[in-house]
């Protein structure tokens, strides 16, 4: 579309000439809808894996090793990575499903060639306004359930490195936020 229409407020023009204002949001429900359960996903594992990891970060060298020291401070980052990493992993593949039908949705071309069949109960196709149903439908159709989880990869190194970005913000300011020298607890 940015070949053929040159820029982002063609397109958007185009959109909106096309479909009405509600064009602009084609895919925002299931977009809110995935988001709030995969950041509870990435945070909760996020907090598992710094858990279980958490006497790895705290191990004291002979040398006495204290906090704020760069021995310290670099297996602390090797903690914040494996668990951003690991809570990437799994809040991807958890909702890669719904994201591929998101994206699916929201590039489908009203009054194109490119228009969805719907295939209904009964097995005729008719074309129609995509839904979610029938574009999940039409995926598993073509492609199985490995379909789904297309992108999953470059979703995790996406998630993986915001992630970490985030959680990193997160970790320094709970460090600086600190109150005579004690951490506050999560409690």
């Amino acid at each position: 579309a940015y070949a053929r229409d040159g820029s982002a407020v063609s397109i958007v023009r185009s959109i909106v000439r096309t479909e009405g204002t509600a064009g602009l949001f084609r895919g925002f429900g299931l977009s809110i809808f995935s988001s709030m359960p995969t950041g509870t996903v990435w945070w909760a594992v996020y907090s598992g894996c710094q858990t279980r990891m958490n006497p790895f970060s705290r191990i004291r060298s002979e040398l006495g090793e204290i906090e704020g020291n760069f021995a310290y401070l670099a297996r602390k980052g090797v903690v914040q990575l494996a668990a951003g990493i690991s809570a990437a992993a799994v809040a991807a593949t958890l909702s890669q499903p719904l994201d591929t039908i998101k994206t699916r949705l929201q590039l489908q071309i009203e009054g194109s060639s490119q228009q969805h069949t719907c295939i209904s109960r009964n097995s005729r196709s008719s074309t129609s306004k995509p839904t979610y149903a029938s574009i999940a439908r039409e995926l598993k159709m073509k492609s199985g359930y490995v379909g789904f989880f297309k992108g999953v990869g470059a979703r995790t190194i996406h998630m993986g490195l915001w992630g970490t970005i985030l959680s990193s913000a997160y970790e320094l300011l709970r460090h600086v936020s600190r109150k005579d020298g004690l951490e506050f607890s999560h409690q």
